[in-house]
């Protein structure tokens, strides 16, 4: 594609940059590491889901949280996520819907104090007696609350070509997002001004992206998954002087995790392009970004965009 957007800013880069998972991060001393953790429990979803076993998620979801699933309307606060994954689930174990749920690429990284942390994985769906798999991608902020991992923001979604994304949306049917309403945790401030800033000139996300190979960048086409903080800067350095466009964030929920070492945000964006001269289109876009404390700065670790898929 000749247009470059910040959901698929580095989509070039795919390749020349790998998807593999790097090597977790070391154990801290006398426990088990975040990632050990985290990736533990992850490995139980598949056979929770297509068991039907809604209590995977008892005492696992942040009260605090935001969750954003495939469809405009699946915008969720903690209790109706827990809600509805019982109401889904129950239906899996009265053998009323069926699922078969495969997890690849998982890639974990952590805060600095090892209290919280971030995630990435490719999902894999067959529902029913379908033959064919769905490929959706799944991010997560995960924290520690009382012993437990936690779950604290997680976007899922569906990869939507570019070619029919913009048809879509030139046609008026590239759906929005429901709403997010403004949220802001005391002392997220700061965090929200970087991000904001970020968003308003994306070649600011040079200087802003870690270098830590944990970095992970997830936007609204098949190709764009980028791993690597040091590899996704020296593209992005390449390819962000091409942008055409003009990037305007809604409402936005801006999250501290416990220890004030990572921050993440959700929100709604308005992401206005030109195809051609003189030709403006208007993609609506749902990205959760990710921050942790580095040097004294946020450094900007993790950021999903995607397109809302109606169900059906």
């Amino acid at each position: 594609m000749t247009i470059k957007t910040v959901s698929s800013m580095v989509a070039a880069a795919v390749l020349g940059i790998g998807c593999g998972s790097p090597q977790p991060t070391a154990p801290h001393p006398g426990h088990e590491s975040a990632s050990d953790a985290i990736r533990a429990w992850i490995q139980q979803l598949p056979a929770a889901y297509e068991k039907g076993d809604a209590t995977i998620f008892d005492h696992r979801i942040d009260p605090d949280g935001l969750f954003i699933s495939t469809a405009p309307e699946e915008v969720w606060d903690a209790p109706t996520f827990i809600d509805l994954h019982h109401e889904m689930l129950g239906k899996v174990a009265a053998g009323q819907i069926r699922w078969k749920v495969a997890i690849k690429d998982l890639l974990i990284g952590e805060a600095p104090d090892g209290k919280s942390a971030w995630m990435t994985m490719e999902v894999d769906w067959r529902f029913g007696d379908r033959p064919e798999t769905v490929p959706s991608r799944w991010s997560g902020v995960m924290i520690e609350r009382d012993g437990r991992w936690a779950l604290s923001a997680s976007e899922v979604s569906f990869a939507v070509p570019d070619a029919e994304a913009f048809q879509l949306a030139a046609a008026g049917k590239l759906v929005a997002s429901k709403p997010i309403a403004d949220k802001i945790d005391p002392g997220a401030e700061e965090l929200l001004a970087v991000f904001d800033r970020d968003l308003a000139a994306p070649i600011n996300l040079v200087t802003d992206l870690s270098d830590r190979p944990e970095v992970s960048m997830l936007g609204t086409a098949p190709a764009d998954h980028m791993v690597d903080g040091a590899a996704i800067k020296k593209v992005m350095q390449a390819h962000l002087a091409d942008m055409h466009e003009t990037l305007k964030r809604a409402g936005v929920r801006a999250h501290l995790a416990p220890g004030g070492q990572l921050g993440w945000l959700m929100t709604t964006v308005e992401d206005t392009v030109e195809p051609k001269p003189g030709t403006h289109v208007v993609l609506p876009l749902r990205t959760l970004a990710v921050y942790v404390r580095e040097g004294g700065a946020w450094k900007l670790v993790h950021w999903h965009s995607s397109n809302a898929v109606p169900n059906g």
